[in-house]
């Protein structure tokens, strides 16, 4: 199957997302839109074959590893949709049982472990690559043949806890713990999406939201800038520097 081929058999079964080249970045702004037709996107790939291609998840949950203990886990639950990423991780995709609703969540456990749903969130797919590695699906199946997952075992523990804006509470852990939650699950950096916007943004939230102590919010900032959250990662002079400008317009 050529990579038209296999473009037209997704939008035939899933939601399709156009994807900057060498990139996770979306072409076109999305959430909350209606997907492109199968017209629009053969003109799309045919007219740019460097571009990628996703799938959006409604209805839909995926279990992103990458790290050998999320693989690990993730491996529990079997189901013919099993993609290998550029990175060495792995995705798995399942239908969210009727009547459920789940969260996006990053980093469960303090690992490697991503979930992916609903209409605004996406799954990077097959013929897609990133600095010359190809996402390697090992079967495309229809939604009607993936096995439903059971999304009780990653829901969150307890609700977030939003931080006290004065001083440091005796509960700092738990505000460092959600602080760390919220910045992987809404703030992102891509080099063709408004990168030094979302980096500036996330340093805000860090500084002025969670007034987080300065050596907890650099260490964070860090560790996000590693992340899927992060197509190409900062310097960390950089990261010290936005840093540095929430602190002041805090002031």
């Amino acid at each position: 199957m050529n990579r038209i081929e296999h473009a037209a058999r997704l939008c035939e079964h899933y939601w399709p997302l156009i994807i900057r080249p060498n990139s996770k970045a979306p072409v076109d702004a999305f959430r909350n839109k209606a997907p492109p037709d199968v017209d629009r996107v053969i003109w799309e790939l045919r007219r740019n074959p460097t571009l990628n291609i996703a799938i959006r998840l409604p209805w839909l949950v995926a279990l992103d590893a990458d790290d050998e203990p999320a693989k690990a886990i993730i491996r529990q639950h079997e189901t013919p949709f099993i993609q290998a990423t550029p990175s060495g991780g792995e995705h798995r995709l399942f239908r969210l049982p009727e009547g459920i609703t789940a969260n996006c969540r990053t980093r469960i456990g303090g690992i490697g472990l991503d979930l992916k749903t609903g209409q605004n969130s996406y799954l990077m797919m097959d013929f897609s690559r990133i600095d010359g590695i190809r996402y390697q699906l090992s079967d495309l199946v229809g939604p009607h043949d993936l096995p439903e997952l059971d999304v009780t075992p990653f829901r969150r523990e307890e609700p977030p806890i939003e931080p006290k804006p004065k001083n440091h509470p005796p509960d700092y852990a738990r505000t460092l713990a959600w602080a760390a939650d919220v910045l992987y699950r809404e703030y992102f950096s891509f080099e063709h999406a408004g990168g030094d916007l979302g980096l500036f943004k996330a340093a805000c939230f860090l500084i002025q939201r969670a007034r987080l102590r300065p050596e907890d919010a650099r260490d964070l900032l860090r560790q996000w800038n590693q992340s899927a959250n992060v197509d190409v990662p900062w310097p960390d002079s950089r990261l010290a520097y936005k840093l540095r400008e929430a602190e002041r317009l805090r002031r």
